[in-house]
């Protein structure tokens, strides 16, 4: 499994048998990453790998999502890619930050 560069979810998910244990992406409790690790833990699953990918981590279905990728593919110089050149075309949001103490504190706003 891939955790999501920045919640307690998955961006991958691999399973070998693909029943060996159920998805959690709709808990209303617990994210998605905790709760697959303590239900594997609970039935005697071992055998987890985890896949930490900068790239892979991404979840893009929130606009937050979008605008983090946009901005981390900018800094990064991989401006190069399909994706930076459509997010650079099309994405009209950017992010700001609402509280100068706290990096984890921001908004969507609309570029411009």
């Amino acid at each position: 499994m891939c955790p999501a560069i920045h919640s307690a979810g998955i961006s991958v998910l691999g399973r070998n048998p693909p029943d060996i244990l159920p998805s959690y992406f709709s808990d209303p409790n617990t994210p998605s990453l905790i709760a697959l690790l303590n239900n594997a833990k609970k039935n005697g699953i071992e055998k987890i790998a985890i896949y930490d990918s900068f790239r892979a981590g991404f979840d893009i279905d929130i606009k937050e999502d979008l605008v983090l990728a946009y901005e981390y593919l900018r800094i990064l110089e991989l401006i190069d890619t399909n994706v930076f050149k459509f997010l650079k075309n099309n994405l009209k949001l950017s992010i700001k930050k609402t509280n100068l103490n706290n990096n984890r504190s921001f908004k969507i706003t609309k570029r411009g």
